[in-house]
């Protein structure tokens, strides 16, 4: 009887055993992961920084201002400070932003013809 008892609980054991390995082993499930968006990765900067100083900024980085003009003909709009001092042209083809409204644009800064830089959109945030 002490035998089949033991033999039993050894063949839980490893039953539980082997459970617990293929839990472990088993590839991570991608729906339960967060997207990673921009918004996630990219370090976010003032619109005067960006006008300051265009070519210092490489690959993907947040914006944050005030949207001053909207141009939906041309999947853009401009970017500003509260008091419209400085401004920069963003080619965004997803739903515009309200005018006034106070948004961070994720996305990266392109050079355009002429040695004028304009910034490509990727994804709007309210502020």
């Amino acid at each position: 009887m002490k035998k089949k008892v033991l033999v039993g609980i050894i063949g839980i054991g490893l039953l539980l055993a082997a459970i617990f390995v293929v839990h472990i082993m088993k590839p991570p499930d991608d729906k339960a992961k967060p997207a990673q968006t921009n918004a996630n990765l990219s370090k976010v900067v003032d619109v005067d920084e960006i006008v300051r100083h265009p070519d210092r900024f490489r690959g993907p980085i947040g914006v944050s201002g005030r949207v001053i003009k909207l141009d939906q003909a041309q999947a853009s709009f401009a970017l500003g400070c509260e008091d419209a001092c400085v401004m920069v042209p963003v080619r965004y083809r997803g739903q515009m932003p309200a005018l006034g409204s106070e948004i961070v644009v994720y996305g990266e800064i392109k050079e355009a013809e002429g040695g004028r830089y304009i910034f490509e959109g990727q994804e709007v945030k309210a502020r």
